[in-house]
């Protein structure tokens, strides 16, 4: 469905942005990015969460880079879709806040993630396996 070029794209887009959400995450946790920025006033106040959600959000990009550099065994697969529908979540989550730059920042880079995720996650599994070539003979080629 896709050509190896789109979802290697895909792939340098999303691991990137999910990576940089996970060190958002941990610059909250640690107290060099004020919660309140992302998701305003009424946000929770805890690194502990936030430390766990950047170790999901670093563990889903290398679910997904996985999942584009290698032909990848069926928990991969899922999993690629699983990244996928959680961001389609956070989408979801980001759109029906009310805060500005929740709504506007997080859920454009959520969206463009998740549509990177889907593109990864959709690819035929077999594209990326070296192709086995046989030898044709000369007796083959007088044959037909």
């Amino acid at each position: 469905m896709w050509s190896l070029a789109i979802v290697q794209m895909a792939n340098r887009v999303a691991v990137p942005l999910l990576v940089l959400m996970g060190l958002a995450e941990i610059g909250m946790a640690v107290g060099l990015i004020p919660m309140s920025l992302l998701w305003g006033f009424g946000a929770l106040q805890g690194s502990a969460v936030a430390i766990i959600g950047a170790l999901i959000l670093i563990s889903m990009a290398s679910i997904i880079d996985k999942r584009a550099s290698q032909p990848p065994s069926k928990w991969i697969r899922l999993g690629a879709w699983l990244v996928t529908a959680i961001l389609v979540a956070m989408v979801v989550s980001n759109f029906s806040s009310d805060y500005f730059l929740e709504r506007w920042i997080l859920g454009i880079v959520n969206i463009v993630a998740a549509i990177c995720c889907g593109i990864v996650a959709s690819s035929t599994p077999s594209m990326l396996m070296e192709p086995v070539y046989e030898e044709i003979t000369a007796t083959d080629t007088e044959e037909q």
